[in-house]
């Protein structure tokens, strides 16, 4: 009874390769261990010989062992050396910001101003904004123009505890008319750097070409969403400012009322933080723009040029 055990279990290990394999592994991993601490002549042997006691389930092992680490298909070469993940060096944030936003020259930096005013109320309730105060500054924080101006219509609403404006404040200003030369002679060729323009703009009653305009109120990076929706909406500049430029507080009540100054400067700095992307994408629209000016313009020379085609056919059709 035990030689048919025995036979039944030779014939069971010659027929399943599976079991084969996993019974001859320990010795496989001894001699990968042997192996390892000395290695062989014929590195490039994979194949082992095993055999059992009784001889007749003799067989030959010809896949290369896996834990043979002299093995092309092992995990790994003893030979060469273990090849170790690079580490990147840590980026230098502040020489990260200067290749980002290279100092500008004078002469660019001439080409930008920044803008804020200060309005009253006028009219039912004060609802009518009016322009009591102008400032303007340049690159460097340098005040270009500072001054109060004489509302054309009576005030109802000095609008104290934001705009800083009182009666006192408005005697001997002078006239809209005359700030509105000076800034538009000021604002001429120049790029606008500011928060809300458009309310600036109307109370000057002027106009400024769109791609002369950087107004952070605008620039989508700095809007948010409402309500869950698609709608990007402007956020409040002290907001912003806090935000961005590392706490920064303007617009405290503790401290009065709002300065036309600090809001052009929080403005610029805002704006000096993402001059280069931003610029990238004023001037993509600028060309995406003059492209669809010039496909315009060469649709319209075509349809002038074929009705006049048209005028000369029915000219020589009519007759005499």
């Amino acid at each position: 009874m035990a030689e048919a055990k025995q036979h039944r279990q030779e014939r069971t290990v010659d027929q399943v390769p599976a079991l084969r394999d996993a019974m001859s592994l320990p010795t496989e991993r001894k001699r990968c261990r042997q192996r390892r601490e000395q290695p062989p002549s014929n590195p490039s042997s994979s194949s082992v010989s095993t055999s059992s006691s009784e001889g007749d389930a003799c067989f030959t092992l010809k896949t290369p062992c896996p834990h043979n680490t002299n093995s092309p298909d092992g995990h790994r070469n003893t030979g060469s050396r273990r090849r170790r993940r690079r580490r990147r060096p840590k980026k230098n944030h502040k020489n990260s910001n200067e290749q980002q936003h290279p100092p500008l020259t004078e002469q660019e930096q001439s080409k930008y101003v920044a803008l804020d005013c200060e309005m009253v109320g006028a009219g039912l309730y004060g609802e009518t904004s009016m322009l009591a105060r102008v400032c303007l500054i340049d690159w460097n924080s340098n005040v270009i123009y500072d001054t109060y101006v004489t509302p054309t219509e009576t005030v109802t609403d000095y609008r104290t505890f934001v705009s800083g404006i009182t009666p006192e404040l408005l005697e001997g200003a002078v006239d809209i008319w005359t700030c509105r030369d000076v800034v538009a002679s000021l604002l001429k060729g120049k790029i606008l750097v500011g928060h809300a323009l458009k309310n600036d703009l109307h109370v000057l009653h002027l106009n400024h070409p769109w791609q002369n305009i950087r107004d952070t109120g605008k620039y989508e990076p700095f809007m948010t969403t409402l309500g869950g929706g698609d709608r990007l909406w402007p956020r409040k500049l002290k907001e912003l400012a806090h935000e961005k430029l590392g706490g920064r507080i303007i617009q405290d009540p503790s401290k009065g009322a709002h300065n036309p100054f600090e809001d052009a400067r929080a403005a610029f700095d805002l704006y000096k933080l993402v001059r280069n992307k931003w610029e990238k994408v004023m001037d993509y629209k600028i060309q995406k723009t003059n492209e669809i000016i010039t496909l315009m313009g060469e649709q319209e020379t075509k349809q002038l040029e074929l009705k006049g085609t048209n005028k000369q056919d029915e000219a020589v059709a009519s007759p005499q």
